[in-house]
């Protein structure tokens, strides 16, 4: 789980071989399950239907998030029994990984199936209609349906029910982006930052936008402070490094990923980014050092 948690090179395999082991408790191999999903590590193609089998509901809950991205057709029997499965947060799990999944894809028993399924999961968004999670859930449900009007309209209600709730704002602002309303996006990001001004998430949603923008002094500052507040998060570091190189401002940069290293020593974007970095700079005995760790994590993969 920390493997996977981390990114190590086999992490896909060893979640995996997790999974597998039902020896282990339910809820560590539902975790490894779930984050296989999450960041889309690679995995034997008959993991799906080995969660599908499993007794525990908690294992079978997860392993619907497998299918989301998955060639279905491969996996047209597990789908039926996760749809016609007895306990009902493992049939909406199902509903929401197929959102946006055309009925002809499926077998006609299946799709009738999947449009009970979702109706099911509708109901229980709206059982907790006063909770702003409820509303962001069911805005990225439709989003996967491509209904990105009612996505916003369910995000906007997120946030007047709790204006401090950051994912919705977030995504609300990813979507305001998308279709072409920068100043949107921006209000959102900026309403959201009243609240929690020392939000990570926010300020880096924001700095993405300023580069976008092209105001690329704005969005080095953001991302100064996005690093400070949350200095083990890889995928910050990495960005700002990114865009402190750009700026011309190199050495700084593998000053950034470097710190980064420590908190994340298995990286392969920020290994990868240090031996380019280094070798611009002209200093191969640095640039060989990190890519003989580089190439050692390529080889545990």
């Amino acid at each position: 789980l920390e493997a996977g948690r981390e990114g190590a090179p086999d992490a896909g395999a060893r979640l995996a071989g997790l999974v597998k082991d039902g020896s282990q408790p339910a809820i560590a191999r539902a975790t490894a399950l779930h984050l296989l999903a999450l960041h889309g590590y690679p995995h034997p193609g008959n993991l799906i239907e080995i969660a599908t089998s499993d007794d525990s509901a908690l294992v079978r809950r997860a392993g619907a998030g497998l299918l989301r991205g998955a060639n279905l057709s491969l996996h047209l029997r597990a789908i039926a029994k996760l749809l016609d499965d007895p306990v009902r947060s493992v049939r909406i799990r199902t509903a929401n990984a197929l959102a946006g999944v055309q009925p002809t894809a499926l077998p006609a028993s299946a799709a009738v199936a999947l449009k009970k399924a979702s109706q099911e999961y509708l109901a229980a968004r709206r059982l907790n209609a006063d909770r702003p999670e409820a509303h962001l859930n069911l805005a990225a449900y439709l989003m996967r349906k491509h209904e990105f009007n009612r996505a916003q309209q369910e995000l906007a209600t997120a946030l007047e029910l709790d204006p401090a709730f950051v994912p919705a704002a977030i995504n609300l602002a990813d979507l305001y982006r998308a279709s072409g309303q920068a100043r949107k996006a921006e209000m959102a990001l900026k309403n959201a930052l009243v609240h929690s001004p020392d939000d990570p998430a926010l300020l880096f949603s924001l700095a993405l936008l300023k580069v976008r923008q092209d105001s690329r002094g704005e969005a080095l500052d953001l991302l100064a402070r996005t690093v400070d507040l949350a200095p083990s998060n890889p995928r910050y570091s990495y960005v700002y490094a990114i865009a402190l190189h750009d700026g011309g401002k190199i050495e700084k940069a593998i000053t950034v990923l470097e710190k980064a290293l420590l908190d994340n020593p298995r990286n392969r974007r920020i290994l990868a980014a240090l031996v380019a970095y280094y070798t611009e700079i002209g200093d191969p005995a640095a640039a060989r050092k990190y890519r003989k760790r580089l190439n050692h994590s390529a080889a545990l993969n």
